[in-house]
């Protein structure tokens, strides 16, 4: 059950924004992502392009274009919480009064720092993971899949990090919940990431996953 509801989360997030209408709450999160997604492209070919400077010659050139394609979906993933967040808390607070008929708040200041505080924790967690999955990826091939599975997680992560962040839930507490429901947190991680190899599914699915994971923890809690 767990399984099925965190793989249909998705698009019952999709379907849930339709049906009540709420695609102006949606219009300011994918601006905002848009914004995101042009600072991560010119910091990705800014870090790429120093890295080529320091090695010139074409196949070097060659492989700063690769770098770059490389880097700009991490470094959306690190941003785009950061500049969108509080336009999809927006959506997803609107889905819980929609299905609850209210939603539980953490209060502008404590919310404000809470967000800064695990943002800052779950970007340096990111990181982490990063660089060992850049780390196997050099002597082994299943580093790759190593880095597919941290960034699906990641996913995960930000998503549930909605419902969860209104309830105060510290940082390790949202690690213990996604733990705790293993399979919808697998299940919705594995959709999420087949939906972000689309082109430019990382600009616009966000708030619909937002929605989605939203509804999933609201069920989960029945």
């Amino acid at each position: 059950m767990g399984l099925f509801r965190g793989l249909w989360a998705p698009f019952r997030g999709a379907a849930f924004i339709a049906k009540h209408g709420l695609w102006g709450y949606v219009a300011f999160p994918l601006v905002a992502n848009m914004a995101v997604a042009l600072m991560a492209g010119a910091i990705a070919y800014w870090v790429a392009s120093r890295w080529a400077f320091d090695h010139p010659g074409p196949w070097w050139q060659a492989g700063t274009a690769a770098l770059a394609l490389l880097l700009v979906v991490p470094t959306f993933l690190i941003l785009y919480p950061v500049v969108s967040s509080p336009f999809i808390d927006i959506l997803t607070e609107k889905t819980e009064s929609i299905v609850a008929g209210g939603h539980p708040t953490a209060g502008y200041l404590v919310g404000a720092v809470q967000a800064i505080l695990h943002g800052a924790a779950k970007s340096a967690l990111y990181l982490l993971a990063l660089a060992l999955t850049l780390a196997l990826s050099i002597v082994s091939g299943p580093g790759a899949l190593l880095g597919v599975f941290f960034g699906a997680l990641f996913l995960a992560y930000d998503a549930f990090d909605f419902p969860l962040a209104r309830r105060r839930i510290g940082f390790l507490g949202k690690w213990r919940y996604l733990a705790t429901s293993p399979g919808q947190t697998l299940g919705y991680a594995a959709m999420a990431a087949l939906i972000f190899t689309i082109p430019l599914a990382f600009i616009i699915a966000p708030p619909f996953l937002a929605v989605g994971a939203t509804l999933a923890y609201l069920d989960h809690r029945k």
